[in-house]
């Protein structure tokens, strides 16, 4: 079965290397980068900002990007990346190469759907995961997780073991870890707590 290839790009060998190398490739536009994974020798190329950066943006982890390296092609996945913090250029790039019959682990997020009943009746939901470390072959890597809440009333949640994902999907979680959770508001708080005390009051009265 052949891989569901998300986005293409192209890259360049890296034959030289140091910081001021590295430096004048980011001033023209391009990015050091690094391929590795499944035992295979680590590859140094370079990389386009502009190609890589749209990329990115929609790309994240969760995406198989066949990178053409002077005529090699290569699948891989974004596993990391920084920064700089002042011009908020890409610095560097690793990406971890994939082969189709070995399991991968990487990200995906998690996606709640629809309104919980807790939430039309005042609470607020909270989400505490937005994304799910996950284990499976790449031919079976999700988008996304999708969570219906429809069904979560006050002070219930999901947990990780609550999750329902496709088969060969395999969640690196603890079970017992909260994703979301439908809370009472600020507002339905103080309400209850000015009942809790005029209850009390008249129960005062009463007794005098």
């Amino acid at each position: 079965m052949t891989l569901p290839i998300n986005f293409k790009m192209k890259a360049i060998q890296k034959k030289y290397s140091g910081k001021g190398y590295n430096t004048r490739l980011r001033k023209e536009k391009k990015i050091p980068a690094i391929i590795y994974g499944n035992g295979c020798k680590n590859e140094m190329v370079i990389v386009d900002d502009i190609e890589f950066g749209k990329i990115f943006r929609s790309a994240r982890e969760r995406s198989i990007i066949e990178i053409d390296i002077e005529g090699t092609k290569k699948n891989v996945l974004i596993r990391d990346y920084q920064i700089d913090p002042v011009k908020r250029n890409f610095t560097h790039v690793d990406f971890y190469e994939i082969m189709e019959g070995n399991p991968v682990k990487t990200k995906v997020p998690i996606i709640l759907e629809n309104t919980p009943v807790g939430v039309r009746m005042g609470g607020v939901l909270e989400q505490y995961i937005i994304e799910i470390d996950i284990k499976c072959l790449p031919k079976n890597l999700p988008e996304s997780i999708l969570v219906d809440v429809t069904s979560l009333d006050v002070k219930q949640g999901i947990l990780v073991r609550d999750l329902k994902v496709p088969e060969g999907i395999e969640i690196l979680l603890k079970p017992d870890i909260n994703v979301a959770r439908v809370v009472p508001s600020r507002k339905t708080k103080e309400e209850a707590a000015t009942t809790g005390g005029a209850t009390e009051e008249a129960t005062e009265e009463a007794t005098d």
